[in-house]
């Protein structure tokens, strides 16, 4: 879990870093988008695992952590639009 964090956030700061030389981000932001929305459904699904039955339980935030990351694959545009995105800013 902690690999994607880092990860993710290292590619955040990439974006940034980019936009302010003024460069297109337009795949980098694809990329991104997708990995952390990615990482964050496999992230609290384990998290879930972790806690067992316990992960289920409101009381815990767990399972709206988890409802959430499912539902962040779904804004800003699918998992598969992203894709789709990567695949045209490489040509293919």
């Amino acid at each position: 879990m902690r690999v994607n964090l880092e990860l993710g956030r290292l590619m955040l700061y990439k974006i940034g870093w980019m936009k302010n030389q003024g460069k297109n981000v337009l795949l980098e932001t694809a990329i991104a988008k997708l990995f952390v929305s990615e990482s964050l459904t496999k992230s609290t699904l384990e998290a879930v695992q972790i806690h067992g039955a316990y992960g289920y339980l409101s009381e815990l935030g767990i399972e709206k952590d988890l409802r959430d990351a499912v539902a962040s694959n779904i804004y800003s545009g699918t998992s598969e639009i992203q894709r789709h995105i990567i695949a045209r800013c490489l040509g293919l």
